[in-house]
């Protein structure tokens, strides 16, 4: 985080839409490959870490980030078998998102100028303890952000392998694949490997009750039940582990069904963390807070946690395996979609086996669109920080723009999409095009206006309505209706600004059954007819199911 910034920066004018989904990340090198080993303690974290490093733009000198206030001991070009001067440096990111007193940036001088495509070598050693957090006697968590240096905790390919060392009274636990484990002269070695992008990499350093196990298709699930003073004095969390085994275990079938693609990685690791009050998910890793493994009644009342929250989090940080995991963005501004598909992928997964979640979801996402103030766009939302008053939109908008494109053009075309973004890009860092692409493909129609008014621009339409009582005429039953719409930002309207979108209006039959009728709009008004075939029951009522994020006024 933080690392690859560089000033100047890269010239970015007069190009294609493409090219600047890829250039935005800023950055002067991307690493293809890490190693590296780690010496946690209490009282340091030694980190000895060799990179490649692919040249994004032409330059002679490379700048990097590592957290904790750490010592360089020194930055070693590989091939060359030399060091390398480097020298710390005020970053303009970190002074405005107030890393400075957490987080250092370097640069480092190259031996030459370096062209596009070309590979640098690095080793780089590091003493830095603030890395470590000590959340509880018993467990003991690295920092995501800023223990690998040049690595951007959203969006890189490279592929890791790595060694961790701690005192043997502790076990380990790290994304990707444990390749060996040996407890020598009171230490306990593991090395583990990851050939995929991770997102948010973690390290975990812990005292664990045994092991909860299930498997899917030879997939190994792992349940590690960090044995914190806090939540053992409330109650075992054996049980409450075994239960997130088993959600996660129904998870991935639910995926692998939806994705019509197997489980990406060999095993999946839940662990429960003291005192974090979030969950997440690396590669192979679903880590939550412990108090997840207290009973659902304990939860919903006592601390309040929404019903959307309990059913979701398992099923949310397991989606993270496939989209994050397999599938993954080029940098920050395409991170939207990671958390965009895992939520509309565990509201669809948790319809099927618990119906009406669904709208639950939707009535959640819906709620905290609507306290956006809207002057933040869903590419630019990584941006915004606290600075809006309401949950980011890659969790709300996100999956909401995602459903909306099956409201447009057919759910099982939405489905279709998703297996294909799977198929085409499985291990792939792609962009925001790259998605409208491929989506482009399978609906058949251009997208351009789909992508410009819900994605990379702002604003929420407000519909406005008036509908007729049906009538018979002519031997059909009909329906006038007029329709409206504004765009608004922060409460004012953007005037001159229509989006192109669709109303559905449900009609009620006299036998109780339903059709839906969907009219497109694309400016400020439009009125016409609904032609009948059979006698509905009622007036129609504008998108009863909450399938199209607008705001809706009668007229």
């Amino acid at each position: 985080m933080g690392s690859g910034f560089h000033v100047p920066r890269p010239r970015v004018a007069a190009l294609t839409v493409d090219q600047l989904d890829r250039r935005m990340s800023l950055r002067y090198a991307q690493p293809n490959a890490f190693s590296g080993f780690f010496d946690i303690d209490g009282d340091k974290f030694i980190a000895t870490i060799s990179a490649d490093l692919m040249i994004l733009e032409e330059t002679d000198e490379l700048s990097f980030g590592i957290g904790g206030n750490p010592r360089v001991r020194y930055v070693r070009d590989l091939d060359l078998d030399e060091d390398l001067p480097f020298q710390p440096f005020r970053s303009a990111f970190s002074r405005i998102y107030g890393f400075e007193d957490t987080f250092n940036s370097y640069r480092v001088k190259l031996d030459r100028v370096y062209k596009p495509g070309e590979i640098v070598r690095l080793k780089l050693s590091y003493n830095s303890p603030k890395l470590v957090r000590k959340l509880d006697e018993g467990f003991w968590r690295v920092e995501r952000a800023g223990f690998l240096p040049f690595y951007e905790i959203i969006g890189d390919p490279a592929f890791m392998t790595f060694v961790m060392r701690t005192k043997d009274a502790y076990d380990h636990v790290a994304f990707g694949t444990e390749r060996r484990r040996e407890k020598r002269d009171g230490y306990l070695y593991t090395e583990w490997g990851a050939e995929h992008s991770v997102l948010f990499p973690t390290m975990n350093v812990g005292q664990f009750f045994p092991v909860e196990t299930t498997e899917v298709d030879g997939i190994k699930i792992l349940g590690y039940a960090t044995k914190s003073a806090v939540i053992t004095d409330l109650a075992s969390p054996t049980k409450g582990m075994r239960q997130e085994v088993e959600k996660a275990r129904s998870a991935m079938e639910g995926y692998q069904r939806m994705y019509a693609l197997d489980y990406p990685f060999d095993n999946l690791k839940i662990v429960s963390v003291p005192k974090q009050f979030y969950a997440q998910a690396p590669t192979t890793i679903l880590y939550m807070d412990e108090i997840f493994l207290q009973p659902k009644g304990l939860l919903g009342t006592a601390l309040r946690i929404d019903s959307r929250t309990l059913s979701g989090t398992t099923a949310h940080e397991a989606g993270h395996q496939w989209w994050g995991g397999l599938v993954s963005n080029v940098n920050y501004l395409h991170y939207w979609f990671v958390e965009g598909f895992a939520e509309l992928g565990s509201a669809l997964y948790l319809e099927s086996v618990d119906p009406g979640k669904m709208k639950v979801s939707l009535e959640g996402w819906r709620q905290d669109v609507f306290l956006s103030d809207h002057l933040c766009s869903l590419m630019d939302d990584w941006r915004q920080g606290g600075g809006v008053p309401a949950p980011p939109l890659r969790y709300t908008k996100g999956p909401y723009v995602f459903l909306m494109l099956g409201e447009h053009f057919g759910y099982d075309k939405l489905t279709e999409y998703m297996r294909e973004i799977m198929k085409l890009h499985g291990g792939d860092l792609i962009t925001t095009t790259d998605l409208q692409r491929i989506a482009e493909r399978v609906f058949g129609v251009e997208l351009d206006f789909y992508w410009k008014q819900w994605i990379r621009e702002n604003g929420i339409p407000v519909v406005g309505y008036n509908l007729s009582r049906p009538r018979e005429e002519g031997g059909k039953w009909v329906v006038d209706y007029k329709l409206t719409q504004r765009i608004e930002r922060n409460g004012q309207v953007d005037a001159g600004r229509y989006f192109k979108m669709v109303v559905p209006m449900r009609v009620e039959k006299a036998d109780g059954g339903y059709q839906t009728l969907k009219v497109w709009i694309d400016g400020p008004e439009k009125s016409g007819r609904l032609e009948l075939p059979f006698r509905p029951k009622a007036t129609p009522e504008i998108d009863p199911d909450l399938r199209m994020l607008f705001k809706r006024e009668r007229l």
